[in-house]
């Protein structure tokens, strides 16, 4: 695993979540979160980061709801 792979599934996500499609991108959002905690256990990004990431995110596919 890469950090072009997390890079990548990021941006997946937040096309889906420009399409406002809610059931992918939730879909999209369990992968991007596996990827980060994988990396950060691997030590390819700090645990911090991962975790910051994973917060704007979840942030942005609630918006959704709204």
């Amino acid at each position: 695993m890469a950090k072009s792979r997390i890079r990548t599934e990021i941006r997946r996500l937040l096309e889906l979540i420009e399409e406002k499609n809610k059931e992918k991108a939730v879909e999209a959002y369990r992968l991007c979160q596996k990827l980060l905690d994988t990396a950060a256990r691997k030590n390819i990004i700090h645990r911090r980061t991962a975790a910051r990431k994973k917060s704007r995110l979840i942030a942005k596919l609630k918006s959704l709801d709204a």
